[in-house]
């Protein structure tokens, strides 16, 4: 997937999103996106535990998919949230990567 294929995705996820809880003129909508993301977090902090099997039996099957949806889960939430709150998550990444491009280790 390219860059822009996920902008989009994100883009038409926010919109329908917005739509589906016709949240438009909702102020607390930003905090229920971010407790999004924290749950999708903590999910993705089980897959982890699992990945090195720190987790029960039960959680441990077909830990691979999950780890890779939990992440995906929380850049999707990540960038929805960006969406809503109005930041150039394009630039914004850009700038980060070249700032730590000129880090000095």
């Amino acid at each position: 997937m390219e860059m822009n294929e996920l902008f989009e995705f994100v883009e038409a996820e926010h919109k329908r999103l917005t739509k589906y809880y016709n949240s438009e003129e909702d102020l607390n909508k930003k905090y229920r996106m971010f407790a999004k993301l924290i749950e999708e977090t903590g999910e993705l902090s089980e897959a982890i535990l699992a990945s090195d099997a720190f987790q029960r039996k039960e959680k441990l099957e077909s830990f691979n998919e999950k780890l890779e949806h939990e992440f995906a889960d929380v850049v999707i939430c990540a960038l929805i949230l960006s969406k809503e709150m109005n930041v150039d998550m394009k630039k914004a990444l850009k700038e980060k990567i070249e700032k730590i491009k000129k880090r000095k280790y």
